[in-house]
């Protein structure tokens, strides 16, 4: 995985005042990792339910590592997520 594949969602993220933490591809769905679970909500509302700019999934760290352990006992452990924090 490469931040280039997030270039064009990334700009509209922070264009739009969101600073995501980190990217996913977690089960093949774009994802956008943010501090809190009040920022992801925040942008997941104005980006793809207002502005129907990006469709992906939204996470607070915290829920981002819940739902790894989700994907990860849903696969048997055979599907290891890719993610980049910066």
């Amino acid at each position: 995985m490469e931040i280039e594949n997030f270039k064009r969602e990334l700009e509209i993220i922070r264009s739009h005042g969101f600073n995501p933490i980190g990217v996913s591809s977690l089960a093949c769905v774009e994802t956008f990792i943010f501090e809190t679970e009040e920022e992801a909500n925040h942008a997941h509302e104005l980006l793809e339910v207002e502005k129907e700019l990006i469709r992906a999934w939204w996470y607070s760290r915290e829920g981002f590592q819940e739902a790894l352990k989700w994907v990860e006992e849903m696969y048997n452990g055979k599907y290891k997520p890719t993610y980049l924090f910066f």
